[in-house]
């Protein structure tokens, strides 16, 4: 049973008051406040309002960063398309972007938004980031859904280029080498 705390405080407050009439604007400015941040505050367990928020930040960010994000897009699809496997995560977009001189330093909190193509990407599995910033926290690994990849020939069979060159038949647009040496994460669901 979820508890109305708010209440308590205003029980608290208002039996201060009728021992201390004189700081009765005090409490009256603490009623406030409290509803102020009950409003700007939802519950810490409220899955609804937490996806709601969510939601609300990425269209922010998306609609902030609508540049960087575009770019970080493509190289995410040019990524899974000239792997064998289709996988992409964002430390293989930013490495291919810093190869190519592409700045994706404006894209911060957007980067949550890059594979969020439900129709496009699948989730896959999760490794530890090789950035030196994220301090080897877990990162998201997707996939092309095979549905996309029928319905998209055209772009399923794109060459992908590397820098300057085109790919050769089995290479890799982005480098394999994981923290245990596989060519797949550590992970995979």
């Amino acid at each position: 049973m979820k508890r109305d705390t708010s209440a308590d405080l205003r029980r608290a407050i208002k039996a201060y008051v009728k021992e201390w009439p004189a700081e009765a604007q005090w409490a009256e400015g603490i009623i406030s406040h409290v509803d102020a941040e009950r409003t700007l505050q939802p519950s810490l367990f409220d899955a609804s309002a937490g996806k709601k928020l969510k939601s609300e930040g990425m269209a922010l960010a998306e609609a902030n960063r609508a540049i960087p994000l575009g770019h970080a897009r493509e190289l995410a699809l040019e990524i899974a398309i000239g792997r064998e496997d289709h996988k992409s995560w964002i430390d293989l977009v930013y490495t291919l972007a810093e190869k190519r001189g592409i700045d994706l330093s404006e894209l911060r909190a957007a980067a949550g938004s890059v594979y969020k193509d439900k129709k496009k990407w699948v989730f896959v599995g999760d490794h530890s980031s090789e950035r030196t910033s994220n301090h080897a926290r877990q990162i998201m690994v997707w996939r092309l859904r095979q549905e996309w990849l029928d319905a998209n020939p055209e772009k399923a069979a794109a060459k992908c280029v590397a820098g300057d060159r085109e790919l050769g038949e089995g290479e890799d647009i982005a480098p394999t080498h994981l923290p245990d040496g596989s060519r797949s994460p550590e992970r995979t669901r």
